[in-house]
């Protein structure tokens, strides 16, 4: 009947709106490289960037790299590849990445910075003290650890963001990233 008709065609929009809202804001596009636990998508910055990356970049309030510019690359999971979660610690180990200038960024699930006491957000390719060889490491983890510590919320899923700037390799095959190891869980 009618009304069994219009309430399918109100049903299917609502579905089609659901679905496109989380592939907007969870999906980050077509054409992810992946270099261990990293994820980027180098096109999501130019001119034949897809849709959903668009929307996306939109809906995060986010001006993605140029073609060239640099790469975004975000990690979930640590290099074993399983979930990252504020009731574990983690070190970022590693040594030159090729590019001009680099961050590391750990935030919520959602993209967002944890509210901790230290204040303290990210560190930078400059910030960071190296051993004879160039290499750093970075204790990710809720409880205050001695060397470099980037704090996350105690309990719940975390992601880390590493934004290289300048980035020497165009294509972002073969860079060399740094690993994410389980320091262990209380």
């Amino acid at each position: 009947s009618y009304a069994k008709g219009l309430a399918a065609v109100a049903l299917g929009i609502a579905l089609g709106a659901a679905a496109t809202a989380r592939m907007a804001t969870r999906f980050q596009g077509f054409g992810a490289t992946t270099i261990g636990p990293w994820t980027a998508w180098p096109a999501i910055g130019g001119p034949d960037a897809d849709p959903y990356a668009r929307l996306h970049a939109k809906l995060v309030d986010a001006i993605p790299f140029a073609p060239g510019e640099g790469a975004d690359f975000a990690a979930t999971a640590d290099s074993a590849g399983a979930p990252l979660d504020g009731a574990c610690a983690y070190r970022v180990e590693g040594g030159a990445i090729e590019a001009r200038f680099w961050t590391l960024e750990a935030t919520t699930s959602a993209g967002l910075p944890f509210a901790t006491p230290s204040h303290r957000h990210a560190f930078s390719s400059r910030d960071l003290p190296r051993d004879s060889a160039g290499r750093f490491a970075i204790v990710v983890a809720a409880r205050a650890s001695p060397g470099v510590w980037l704090p996350v919320a105690a309990g719940g899923r975390f992601e880390l963001r590493l934004r290289l700037y300048d980035t020497a390799s165009a294509t972002l095959d073969g860079l060399a990233l740094p690993a994410i190891r389980k320091a262990g869980c209380p």
